[in-house]
């Protein structure tokens, strides 16, 4: 059950790193979002990311040696601002803050009889969203950050795993590896899927 980050070449010559531990997908989806802060700060562009239920797949590309020291710069005491800002911008906050904006009836009403596209409704969510940043202590905003930080994320649980890989009570491996592990072949097809169709 220890925590292990494993960095190998993918088809092309890029850098997979894999962060794999039985930790569940929510907690993942909290460190994303913190390693998507870091590693914008550190690398200054966005790397590809991807979470699951068995771990988190970052894609470096452009560099010729990859980043294994993923906690490096994070701590109990700065990761919740991070994912909060990281949050603000993530198309989780933007697909619940549509949905928590029509359930307010903010959006317009398409004409009666007649429904309005899914993508359409989503630009209107879009536009009200860049009005209501503008305002960070809007109620759907406000509410919206509530969803998502008790609902889909566990920062609390980050905050201990961070505090317990500094006090040395978990440890973190890593590895660097021609070939990725048998346990990264669930993370590894999961990213092939989501991504194998992306621009077609």
């Amino acid at each position: 059950r220890t925590p292990c980050v494993e960095a190998s070449r993918d088809q092309l010559g890029d850098w997979q790193v894999l962060f794999l531990s039985p930790l569940g997908s929510r907690l993942h989806l909290s460190l994303r979002l913190a390693l998507e802060g870091r590693l914008r700060q550190r690398l200054g562009y966005h790397p590809q990311c991807m979470h699951h239920s068995d771990g988190i797949l970052i894609r470096l590309t452009d560099t010729d040696e990859p980043i294994l020291d993923l906690f490096d710069g994070l701590t109990p005491e700065n990761v919740e601002g991070i994912i909060l800002e990281e949050l603000a911008e993530s198309a989780l906050f933007a697909l619940r803050f549509w949905q928590n904006a029509a359930r307010a009836l903010l959006l317009p009403r398409g004409q009666p009889g007649k429904r309005a596209p899914l993508w359409l409704q989503r630009l209107r969510g879009r536009d009200l969203l860049q009005v209501a940043r503008r305002h960070p202590d809007f109620p759907i905003v406000v509410e919206t950050f509530r969803e998502c930080l008790h609902d889909h994320l566990e920062v609390e649980r980050l905050q201990e795993l961070l505090a317990d890989i500094r006090d040395g009570k978990v440890e973190v491996k890593t590895r660097r590896a021609e070939h990725p592990s048998p346990f990264a072949s669930t993370l590894l097809f999961s990213f092939t899927a989501g991504f194998m169709y992306q621009y077609d």
